[in-house]
């Protein structure tokens, strides 16, 4: 439940929106790459629901002290202490280029009985190569999906979800940056 600073009047069959929550969130800018959707991150804030009470999903609309309006975004419930990214424009700015190389090694062989066994560890390597903003520096997670069976090896390992894992990279203004993904 949510108490209103004033009370409101409103005709029958009549419409409103009023914000019911006004305050300052902890959040950070980030730049939300997912294979399959382009070149183009979308630009979204990380925020962790510092409130004191669970945030209604719904519509939230989006202010920087510096850059002013940022935009609308929708927003999913989110408990007291919880993290939810809420994505509302695309990052022109920045680009990202996903290369696979798919790679088996032979690791072990062995003969009983006129049998030969042979071991094969099949890899998969991402390499993830991030172009930033020319005017700024970005953080950028990239989703990288998750494999059934498979274990991820990052060192830009961030968090994940039921679908993939999220590596971090931090992008220099006018910089480039890399990193790999090993299933």
């Amino acid at each position: 439940n949510f108490t209103l600073p004033h009370p409101v009047d409103l005709r029958a069959g009549g419409t409103l929106s009023v914000p019911f929550l006004d305050t300052e969130i902890e959040a950070e800018r980030v730049a939300l790459w997912k294979p399959g959707q382009g070149v183009h991150p979308i630009a979204a804030l990380r925020i962790r629901n510092s409130a004191g009470a669970t945030l209604p999903a719904g519509l939230i609309t989006l202010y920087d002290r510096k850059a002013g309006y940022l935009g609308d975004a929708r927003l999913p419930a989110t408990p007291v202490g919880e993290q939810r990214l809420a994505s509302f424009a695309l990052d022109r700015k920045v680009a990202v280029q996903a290369e696979t190389a798919p790679s088996d090694a032979l690791t072990k062989i062995t003969v009983v009985d006129g049998v030969a066994r042979a071991t094969v560890i099949a890899r998969e390597v991402t390499t993830y190569t991030i172009k930033g903003a020319p005017d700024a520096a970005r953080s950028v997670i990239i989703e990288h999906p998750r494999r059934d069976g498979w274990t991820l090896t990052a060192s830009a390992r961030d968090s994940e979800t039921p679908t993939a894992y999220r590596l971090k990279v931090a992008v220099p203004a006018g910089g480039t940056a890399e990193t790999r993904a090993v299933l």
